[in-house]
C-alpha cells in the first residue's frame, strides 16, 4: 500500500469532525478515481461536518450523490448556510447551486450577499436563486390566503428574510443589474416601503430606469400592491393606471381585493375613484362564487370606492344583499347605507322589515335618513320605534 492510500484509509476509518474537514479540502483537488471514493465517505458519516464538506464541493458530486444528500435536509441546510458564509466565490457558487437543487427562502438573507460578488456568474445565479424564493413564497402565500388562519411561523420568518434579502438587492442593483430582482421587488412592494420608494423615484436612479424599461412586459397579478401604491406618485401615476384600467380577470381581481386595506388612505381615495368601471371588478360573477370566501365581503367596498355614480353602485350591491353569505349580506347593507338614492332608501327599508343579521343596522339607517327630512322632535320618535321594533320579545308577560 503506498503512502496516499494508507493516508486515505487512516482518515476514512477516523470518523471526527476534523477527519472530514481534511477529506473536503483534500476532494476539491482530488483525482476523479479518489474524489469519488472521498464523497462516498463523507456521505456515509451522516454528521453535519461530512455534508458541510460535501455542500462546499457541491460540483464534485454526480447526480446519485446530490440526491442521496437531499436526504438529510437539514444538514443540506448547514451546509449550505457554511458555504455561502466562506465568502469564497467558488464555495458560493457551489453553495447556490446547492440552493437551486434544494430551495430554503430562509437563507435567503446569505443570497443577498453573493449580489456583491466579484464573479459574474456568482452574482447572476444569486439573482436566480433570490427570484426563484420570491416565487416560492409568493405562492405559498396565495395558497395560505385561502383560509382564515393566520401564516405558520417558518412562512412568517421565511417571509420576513425575503424581504430583508430584497431590500438588499435593490441597494445592490448597480453591482448585479437584473432586473429579474427588481420586478420580485415589486411584487413585495408594501413590504420594502421607503427603500423600494424612494429608489424609484430618485431622479437619474438606475432602478427607476430598470422598472420604467420593464414595468409594461412584468404585467401580473402580483403587482396589484405596487400599482394601488404607484397611484400616489405623478411620474408612476399613469403607468399605474393603464396596467390597472385593463385588468380584467379573477386572477387580477383577487390580487387587488388582497391590497383591500389601502382603501382606508385618504390620499389614495381621488385615483382610485378615476378607475371608471375596470373589467377586474365583475370577474367574480355577480354572485361572488368565483372567489374564495374570505375576499367576497371586499367587493362591496371596492364598489363604492371606484368611479361609479351612486346609482350604478347601488344596482351593483342590491344583487348581494340577499346573499347567502352573511359576512357578503353585512358589506352589502353596509356600503349601501353609505349611498343617498331613492332605489337604495328601499332596499334598505326592505332589510329593516326582516329579521337578519343587519335589521337594526338597516332599521337605524332609514330613521336617520328619515331624520334628515323631518324635525327633530319626529326625528326621536323615529329613533325609538326602530330600537323598540328590534328589541327581543319579553317572554315574562306570557
Amino acid at each position: 500500500m503506498d503512502e496516499l492510500e494508507a493516508l486515505y484509509q487512516w482518515l476514512a476509518e477516523d470518523r471526527s469532525g476534523e477527519a472530514d474537514r481534511i477529506l473536503a479540502a483534500g476532494l476539491e483537488h482530488a483525482e476523479p478515481s479518489y474524489a469519488s471514493r472521498m464523497v462516498a465517505t463523507l456521505l456515509q458519516r451522516r454528521q453535519v461536518t461530512a455534508w458541510v464538506g460535501l455542500v462546499v464541493n457541491y460540483d464534485r458530486l454526480d447526480p446519485a450523490a446530490r440526491q442521496e444528500l437531499a436526504t438529510q435536509p437539514e444538514w443540506v441546510r448547514a451546509g449550505i448556510a457554511a458555504a455561502m458564509r466562506t465568502g469564497a466565490s467558488c464555495a458560493r457558487l457551489n453553495g447556490l447551486v446547492a440552493l437551486m437543487d434544494n430551495p430554503c427562502p430562509a437563507l435567503c438573507y446569505l443570497v443577498a450577499d453573493a449580489l456583491r460578488d466579484s464573479r459574474p456568474e456568482v452574482r447572476t445565479l444569486a439573482g436566480q436563486v433570490l427570484r426563484r424564493d420570491a416565487e416560492q413564497v409568493c405562492a405559498d402565500r396565495e395558497v395560505d390566503e385561502q383560509s382564515d388562519s393566520p401564516p405558520s411561523r417558518p412562512m412568517v420568518v421565511e417571509r420576513t428574510e425575503l424581504v430583508a434579502a430584497l431590500r438588499e438587492a435593490v441597494r445592490a442593483f448597480k453591482f448585479h443589474e437584473q432586473a429579474g430582482i427588481l420586478e420580485a421587488c415589486l411584487w413585495f412592494a408594501r413590504d420594502l416601503g421607503s427603500s423600494l420608494w424612494d429608489s424609484v423615484s430618485a431622479d437619474r436612479s438606475p432602478v427607476a430606469r430598470a422598472v420604467a424599461h420593464h414595468l409594461a412586459a412584468w404585467d401580473h397579478p402580483r403587482l396589484a400592491g405596487f400599482l394601488l401604491l404607484a397611484l400616489l406618485l405623478p411620474a408612476w401615476r399613469e403607468a399605474a393606471h393603464t396596467i390597472l384600467s385593463r385588468w380584467s380577470t379573477r386572477a387580477h381581481l383577487v390580487a387587488i381585493l388582497r391590497h383591500s386595506d389601502v382603501l382606508s388612505d385618504a390620499r389614495l381615495a381621488p385615483q382610485i375613484r378615476l378607475l371608471k368601471r375596470p373589467p377586474w371588478i365583475g370577474a367574480a360573477g355577480t354572485d361572488l362564487a368565483g372567489l374564495p370566501p374570505n375576499m367576497r365581503a371586499r367587493v362591496p367596498q371596492w364598489i363604492c370606492s371606484l368611479g361609479f355614480g351612486d346609482e350604478e353602485r347601488a344596482r351593483w350591491l342590491k344583487r348581494w344583499v340577499a346573499s347567502a353569505c352573511a359576512d357578503v349580506h353585512c358589506a352589502a347593507v353596509r356600503a349601501l347605507a353609505t349611498l343617498n338614492t331613492p332605489e337604495v332608501a328601499r332596499v334598505l327599508a326592505g332589510v329593516a322589515a326582516r329579521p337578519g343579521p343587519m335589521q337594526y343596522f338597516a332599521q337605524c339607517c332609514v330613521a336617520g335618513k328619515r331624520a334628515r327630512l323631518v324635525g327633530p322632535g319626529e326625528a326621536v320618535q323615529d329613533r325609538g320605534a326602530a330600537r323598540q321594533s328590534a328589541a327581543p320579545p319579553d317572554w315574562t308577560q306570557r
